[in-house]
């Protein structure tokens, strides 16, 4: 059998001589077809190191998919403030028999109830206690009649009678005339109306905080927007500064590329051209 060895000057032995010859001439120099016969993502990047493209090209990528992710989670929260907004009124319209602008507070409506409750209890117990004193003077008027009868049919207590009934008769007019000269009650106040008031006036402030709310998610929804071209802006920007460095450089066959970690051939991937043209290409890159 034959062996070869390989050493240098001074005696130093190399047991793989391919290696040796690799580092000296280059693998794709000594072996022309090597190129063809690599995948892909390799291609890309010795002819992205043969073209001298000073470009970082993982990390843009790698800026792309995350911006990618990004801008498409803020446009679903985008879409979905969207959508929000769009389930809520855009305006309200007080249904009321006055001016909206005069539309008291749920809390003012309360009050002004229990003071007229209030009120109208006090009025009725005025007025109870004003009719007990008309029915206890009606009383009193029957007593006297009765007095002023035992008065003409007991003689002998006709004086004593007829001063009680004068006494009772007096009282009976100074009650009569107090009850009678007092200040007319006002009339009741309509509770009823006051709560229906009460209930329009909740509805239209549940109205006005869902248009509130509507303009808070309309408001969200075009800050996520603005959001997301800002990231397509910088996306579109990195895309530009990998076409210009790779427009930049000097491939050894003309049409040949760089796109997505593959090598093209005008605009093709080189695995899809033909034989000849990749027999071409990977002499050139040798």
């Amino acid at each position: 059998g034959t062996t070869l060895t390989v050493e240098n000057a001074d005696g130093a032995r190399f047991r793989s001589p391919q290696a040796v010859l690799d580092a000296l001439v280059g693998a794709l120099s000594f072996d022309p077809l090597a190129f063809t016969r690599k995948k892909p993502r390799e291609q890309f990047d010795d002819l992205r190191q043969i073209a001298k493209v000073e470009v970082d090209f993982e990390a843009l990528d790698a800026l792309n998919k995350r911006d990618y992710e990004r801008r498409t989670e803020i446009n679903r929260q985008a879409k979905a403030a969207r959508a929000s907004a769009e389930a809520l009124p855009v305006k309200v319209v007080w249904s009321g028999d006055d001016d909206a602008d005069d539309v008291p507070t749920e809390s003012a409506l309360l009050d002004r109830m229990e003071k007229a409750a209030a009120e109208n209890s006090r009025i009725d117990a005025e007025r109870a206690r004003r009719q007990s004193e008309l029915d206890r003077a009606e009383r009193l008027r029957d007593d006297a009649t009765l007095f002023e009868a035992d008065a003409a049919d007991l003689a002998k207590r006709a004086n004593q009678l007829a001063d009680k009934a004068f006494q009772c008769r007096v009282e009976a007019e100074q009650i009569a005339s107090e009850v009678t000269s007092a200040p007319e009650l006002p009339a009741h106040e309509n509770v009823a109306e006051l709560r229906a008031r009460l209930d329009k006036v909740r509805e239209f402030e549940k109205a006005l905080a869902r248009v509130d709310e509507r303009k808070q998610h309309e408001e969200s929804a075009a800050d996520l927007e603005r959001q997301a071209d800002a990231i397509t802006d910088a996306m579109a920007a990195r895309e530009k500064q990998k076409a210009d460095a790779i427009a930049a450089a000097k491939f050894p066959v003309d049409g040949l590329g760089l796109s997505d970690g593959a090598v093209t051939l005008n605009g093709i991937p080189l695995t899809q051209a033909s034989s000849a043209e990749q027999l071409r290409v990977s002499l050139a890159v040798a």
